[in-house]
């Protein structure tokens, strides 16, 4: 199980190895910032990760303010689905990455299917997080909704966002559990 970097977050849900774990959002829910901040804190824990972007989506300077050791960060670009699960299935099989973040928003279609590679993934150590919109389809051991409630200001900046993180499936724990999560944002990011 992976650390995501906030302890109200690990109490309900865990990243698992060998599993596929999806989170869900619309753009600026602060989706994105809770996936580099897991990614951050896997890095910490001396593990490697890999981000796999779907299209030029992947902001160093954000993920950078993150936390993220840009220096140790593996980024590849795969813009078709086909592509994507060939080289998602090189990464599990490898043995050397431990989470394996997929941002599928420039993917055209509305469904992914991991079956090809679902062995693959489970017969590995590897933690699969598939970032995604509301109604793409993709199936994983753990479903995460995640919804802005509201932005976090000081004075007239934006320093971060109040969301609602919602449990739609957990496989190894409760479902339909919410908590409302703080996201800050890097510093370097407000201007």
């Amino acid at each position: 199980m992976l650390d995501t970097g906030f302890d109200a977050l690990n109490d309900i849900c865990r990243f698992a190895c060998g599993h596929v774990s999806v989170i869900s959002g619309r753009p600026t829910s602060g989706m994105t910032t809770l996936a580099l901040h897991l990614m951050a804190s896997t890095q910490r824990n001396h593990k490697n990760v890999v981000y796999l972007d779907s299209g030029d989506t992947f902001n160093s300077q954000y993920a950078f303010g993150c936390g993220i050791d840009l220096d140790k960060l593996l980024l590849i670009e795969a813009q078709d689905a086909p592509l994507l699960l060939d080289v998602m299935r090189e990464i599990v099989s490898s043995g050397v990455v431990d989470l394996l973040v997929v941002n599928t928003f420039a993917l055209r279609h509305t469904k992914l299917d991991l079956r090809p590679i679902m062995n693959n993934i489970h017969s590995s150590a590897c933690a699969v997080l598939m970032l995604s919109r509301p109604h793409f389809e993709v199936s994983g051991s753990l479903r995460l909704s995640v919804q802005r409630q509201s932005w976090l200001r000081n004075g007239r900046d934006v320093v971060g966002c109040l969301s609602n993180i919602t449990v739609k499936r957990n496989r190894f724990g409760e479902e339909n559990q919410s908590m409302l999560l703080l996201l800050p944002f890097p510093q370097e990011a407000v201007t």
